[in-house]
C-alpha cells in the first residue's frame, strides 16, 4: 500500500505541473497525509524521533499563533519535489547496473600500479563520475573494490584511504550533481536557477576534487602497494568503450532536462523529474537490456523502501513544519532581531558554515539543519545576493557528505569498515572544514 501511495504522491505532483487546479493540490496534499501516517510505523527511530519533534512544533506554533488551517492540504505539499525526485532516482541506478554501465569504470582502476598514490586518484576520480550516476550504491561498490585491491596492507592505511577517497570525491561531485537533493532545496530556498549556479559549483567542485588528490599525493607519495611490484600488468591502462556511452548518457540527460524545462516553462530539476522514466526506458531498449532493467529494477525496489519510509516521513513533517512556521511570521520577528546579519555577509556565511559541520557532529541531520537554515535566510535575500546565500548554502551541507557523523555516506562507511563514525569523521575533519570555508570565500567573491 506505501508503494501505490508513493507512486500516486509522485504523480500528482507531476500531473500539478500542467495542471494547476485546487482539486489535484487538494488530492496531493491529502495522500501526503496518508504517507505520513503510513509510513511513520515504518521508519526507523531516528527519523520517528525527528518527525515527531517538527510536527508537534508546528501544532504547538498553529495553537499559539493562530494558524489557519483553511487549505490545510498544502502543509503537506512544499516538499513534493524533492521527494518526487527521490523516488525517481533508483530508475537510473538500476539502468546503470542492470547495463553494466557501471563495470566499465571500475576499468580506470584495474591497471596495475606501485604507487599508492596514483592508485588514490584513480579510487577518487572513479568514485566521482560512479557517484553521478548511482549516488550512494557507488559507496560500497568501491571500498568493496579497494579492501580487494589492498589486501596486503595494514587495516588502518586500508580503511583510511578509502574512507578519505570515497567521501571526499563523494562530495566533490556533489557539490553540482543535478540529482544531489541539497541543492535542490537550497536552489528552492534562495529562488536561484540551476543553470546560474551549475558552473560556479562544478569549478568548485573540481577545484576540490584537486586539492584533495595534491594533499594525497603529499601524504603517501613514499608508500608502494606490495603485490604491484611484481605484477606483469603494471602501469597498463584499460579503456572501455562503455565509457563513452556512460559519457554521452550524461550529457544528453542534462540536455533533455534543460529541453524539457524550457518548452514546458518548467524549473530545471521539474524538467529531470518528467524527463528520468521515459530517458532511461530509451536508453535500456537502445542498448537491448529493456528486459535485465525491468526485471532488476522491481527486484531491487523491496530493498530500497525502507530507506524510502525514512525520507518521506523526515520530508513531508519539514513541510508542514515550515509552512506552519512561514505562515505564523515567527521568523520575521526573529529575522528583525537578526538583522545585523543581513549587514555582515561575511557573519552570515560563517555562521551557515560552522552550524552545518557542527551540528551534524551531534546527530543533527544536514537536511534538517539546512531546512532551519532556509527559513533564517529567507528574509535577507533582499539585501544579500541570493547566488552568492545559494553557493554557502549548498557547500556547507554538502561537506557534510565527507565527515557529517551521522550522515549517510559517513555511516555507511562506518559500517563497511566496522570502525567508529567518529573516526571516520576525524579522518575528513580537516577537508570538510576547508570545503565549507572555500565555499564561503566564492560566496564573497559573487556578492
Amino acid at each position: 500500500m506505501r508503494s501505490w501511495l508513493y507512486t500516486a504522491y509522485a504523480g500528482l505532483f507531476m500531473t500539478s505541473l500542467f495542471i494547476s487546479s485546487e482539486t489535484i493540490e487538494a488530492a496531493l496534499g491529502a495522500v501526503g497525509l496518508l504517507v505520513i501516517v503510513s509510513s511513520f510505523k515504518a521508519a526507523t527511530r531516528m527519523y520517528q524521533i525527528i518527525s515527531f519533534v517538527f510536527l508537534c512544533a508546528a501544532i504547538t506554533l498553529v495553537l499559539l499563533n493562530d494558524v489557519s488551517l483553511q487549505a490545510w492540504y498544502e502543509f503537506f505539499t512544499p516538499m513534493a519535489l524533492l521527494l518526487t525526485l527521490l523516488y525517481l532516482l533508483p530508475f537510473i541506478q538500476h539502468f546503470m547496473t542492470a547495463a553494466r554501465l557501471d563495470q566499465a569504470l571500475f576499468r580506470i582502476v584495474e591497471g596495475q600500479t606501485q604507487f599508492f598514490r596514483t592508485f588514490y586518484i584513480r579510487m577518487s576520480f572513479t568514485t566521482y563520475v560512479l557517484s553521478l550516476f548511482i549516488f550512494f550504491t557507488a559507496i560500497p561498490l568501491m571500498h568493496r573494490f579497494i579492501s580487494q585491491r589492498l589486501r596486503l596492507m595494514t587495516n588502518e592505511l586500508k580503511d583510511q584511504a578509502a574512507s578519505r577517497s570515497i567521501l571526499r570525491a563523494f562530495a566533490s561531485v556533489n557539490a553540482w550533481s543535478p540529482i544531489e537533493v541539497y541543492i535542490v532545496m537550497s536552489l528552492q530556498i534562495t529562488s536561484v536557477a540551476y543553470g546560474d549556479v551549475v558552473l560556479w559549483l562544478l569549478g568548485f567542485s573540481l577545484t576540490m576534487l584537486l586539492i584533495d588528490w595534491a594533499q594525497a599525493a603529499f601524504k603517501w607519495r613514499k608508500i608502494e602497494i606490495p603485490e604491484a611490484a611484481t605484477s606483469s600488468q603494471r602501469f597498463q591502462f584499460t579503456f572501455d568503450k562503455r565509457i563513452i556511452w556512460i559519457v554521452l548518457f550524461f550529457i544528453m540527460f542534462l540536455l533533455s532536462a534543460a529541453f524539457v524545462s524550457q518548452f514546458a516553462e518548467l524549473s530545471f530539476f521539474e524538467g529531470i523529474i518528467l524527463v528520468i522514466v521515459p530517458y532511461v526506458v530509451l536508453w535500456a531498449l537502445i542498448l537491448r537490456r529493456f528486459r535485465r532493467f525491468i526485471q532488476f529494477h522491481f527486484a531491487s525496489k523491496p530493498r530500497q523502501m525502507p530507506a524510502f519510509h525514512n525520507f518521506m516521513v523526515l520530508f513531508i513533517s519539514l513541510g508542514v513544519f515550515n509552512e506552519v512556521v512561514e505562515r505564523s511570521g515567527i521568523m520575521t520577528t526573529l529575522a528583525s532581531k537578526a538583522s545585523f546579519l543581513g549587514e555582515q555577509p561575511l557573519l552570515l556565511f560563517l555562521f551557515i558554515q560552522t552550524s552545518t559541520l557542527l551540528l551534524s557532529l551531534i546527530g543533527i541531520h544536514p537536511l534538517v539543519t539546512l531546512s532551519v537554515q532556509g527559513l533564517l535566510v529567507a528574509p535577507f535575500l533582499d539585501d544579500v545576493a541570493p547566488l552568492s546565500v545559494a553557493i554557502v548554502l549548498v557547500t556547507s551541507v554538502v561537506a557534510n557528505d565527507a565527515a557529517g557523523t551521522f550522515g549517510v555516506p559517513v555511516t555507511m562507511m562506518s559500517q563497511l569498515t566496522r570502525r567508529s563514525p567518529y573516526k571516520i569523521t576525524a579522518w575528513n575533519l580537516g577537508y570538510a572544514y576547508l570545503f565549507g570555508l572555500a565555499g564561503v570565500a566564492l560566496g564573497m567573491f559573487l556578492l
